[in-house]
């Protein structure tokens, strides 16, 4: 949620290169990822984000633009009303090969 929250903020993301951090980072190139338990990875990639005001802004634009365009809570009603809509029809599907 944090991340998501850091997007919709302009923020670029800094996160440790795991389940999670990983898929949110690389999938909408939201920032950097540091390797697992190493702090001075991390250290570096704070650093490079903090000085290198070119990337933070771009990063952080499309940032921006990412999570209004696929993380806006009207997107995300809109994917779930599909989603029980898709699983309701199953059900009914499969219940009538039922009886």
């Amino acid at each position: 949620m944090a991340f998501l929250e850091a997007m919709a903020s302009g923020l670029p993301l800094i996160g440790v290169n795991e389940m999670g951090a990983r898929e949110i980072i690389l999938t909408n190139k939201a920032g950097l990822l540091a390797k697992p338990n190493n702090p001075q990875d991390l250290a570096e990639k704070m650093i490079e984000i903090a000085t290198d005001e070119k990337l933070r802004l771009k990063i952080g634009k499309r940032n921006r633009i990412i999570a209004k365009r696929k993380y806006d809570k009207k997107v995300v009603s809109k994917e779930f009303e599909k989603l029980y809509q898709e699983l309701l029809d199953n059900i009914f599907k499969s219940s009538i090969h039922i009886t």
